[in-house]
């Protein structure tokens, strides 16, 4: 896709944005009144042509495009007139929305904690993870989609860039050098994503923070972390052995931990037939995707163009050979990759009581490790939920949502 294209493209997406906001006002009358539901019209999307355009998923690559929502604070001028805003990346866990936090209540939780001085105005950015094989998982590779570097990186060009790029010339995003104004957090699976952009682009964020996330994949001295994940799904799709033929064409149809895990393997090591893919001199950008797999043990195919390949075999088993590369995705290898990437870094964990896939026990054990690493202790929050109604994800974003923005708050620079 050419530059001309997609600057066509963003001055029709920015035309619709600027037509189809509503007034919201700029003062906020006391005692605090939350804004109606129709407090934002826009639902808006960025091109990314070559960081996605060669991805394996079809509806990814013939519209490489990343979906998101922007909150932004009662006193943002939709005219365009505005200083700029601290903004804060809030990844969602697997499979959700963009919707994902508005409807658990944002608009109202941010709101009110403006009005009340508690936080600072700022812009909220809520991206979507359901794109790709049932989610995104932030991996690095084309045929994977290259979606760390399309949401965490800065080239300043609004219109071929990057979403901070977008973010900047659209809302007039803070865009401080140092990153001082810029921060990323995620639940779940969006966890991950926001500490592996944060180790990746830490020039780019001064604070990062995750909620029950997969953060060390290979926890509990290497028993435990995701291993636990792969015979737990063997187990429930036929107890103890799939089918070889099965194993290939694994359904993940109301099977969240397989989903998760398929989304993963996409990700982390996706099958890619290079006789086909590699057609053209054009094509350099897959110089850099090297991995191939004489073994295709642990392939499956689950439809489409998508092909992967699983770190564990038909019995459960880790398959070591794939594994690895999984583990080169660990945030302690990007640690390793990037070794000063959290100094100095404003960095706090949050855990639900009950949380599902172990999510909890990797964050435990990553602050652990963090706080080894850097010689600090890291801050850490659990929410316990209440008597009959255990805190769960789900369950507690609305009660967690004040803390998190408030940290992130703290320190974020005062643009007064």
């Amino acid at each position: 896709m050419t530059k001309k294209l997609i600057l066509i493209f963003s001055v029709i997406i920015l035309f619709a944005w600027l037509n189809g906001c509503t007034d919201r006002g700029t003062n906020l009358t006391e005692p605090f009144a939350p804004r109606t539901v129709n407090y934002v019209d826009w639902i808006t999307w960025h091109l990314f042509a070559e960081d996605l355009g060669l991805s394996m998923f079809t509806s990814v690559k013939d519209a490489p495009i990343i979906k998101f929502k922007p909150y932004t604070p009662p006193n943002f001028d939709t005219g365009g007139n505005n200083k700029p805003f601290p903004t804060l990346y809030l990844l969602p866990p697997y499979g959700k929305t963009e919707d994902y936090y508005f409807n658990h209540g944002l608009v109202a939780v941010a709101d009110k904690m403006i009005a009340e001085g508690t936080i600072k105005p700022m812009i909220i950015v809520c991206i979507d993870g359901s794109s790709g094989y049932g989610g995104i998982c932030y991996g690095d590779t084309y045929a994977g989609g290259k979606y760390a570097k399309a949401i965490g990186s800065i080239e300043n060009d609004g219109i071929s860039g990057t979403l901070i790029d977008y973010m900047y010339s659209v809302f007039n995003s803070d865009s401080a050098s140092d990153g001082s104004g810029r921060a990323i957090s995620g639940f779940g699976l969006g966890g991950y994503g926001a500490f592996k952009i944060a180790a990746k682009y830490s020039e780019n964020f001064s604070a990062v923070s995750a909620v029950s996330a997969p953060l060390d994949f290979d926890g509990a001295g290497g028993t435990g972390g995701l291993r636990t994940l792969f015979t737990d799904v063997v187990n429930s799709l036929g107890g103890g052995v799939i089918p070889h033929a099965q194993y290939k064409t694994l359904d993940s149809t109301d099977h969240a931990a397989l989903g998760m895990l398929i989304s993963m393997a996409c990700s982390f090591t996706p099958y890619v037939d290079y006789d086909t893919m590699l057609w053209n001199d054009d094509m350099e950008f897959w110089a850099n995707d090297t991995t191939y797999f004489p073994d295709t043990a642990t392939l499956i195919h689950p439809g489409g163009n998508v092909r992967c390949i699983m770190p564990f075999d038909s019995t459960g088993a880790v398959y070591d050979t794939v594994w690895n590369l999984w583990l080169d995705n660990n945030i302690s290898s990007l640690i390793d990759d990037y070794p000063n990437a959290f100094d100095g870094k404003y960095i706090k964990l949050f855990m639900a009581a009950d949380q599902g896939f172990g999510f909890n026990e990797q964050t435990r054990s990553f602050a652990d490790y963090l706080g080894t690493y850097l010689g600090q202790s890291i801050d850490t929050l659990v929410y316990d939920g209440y008597e009959d109604f255990r805190g769960t994800t789900d369950n507690f974003i609305y009660d967690m949502l004040p803390a998190l923005l408030k940290f992130h708050s703290d320190h974020f620079p005062d643009y007064d």
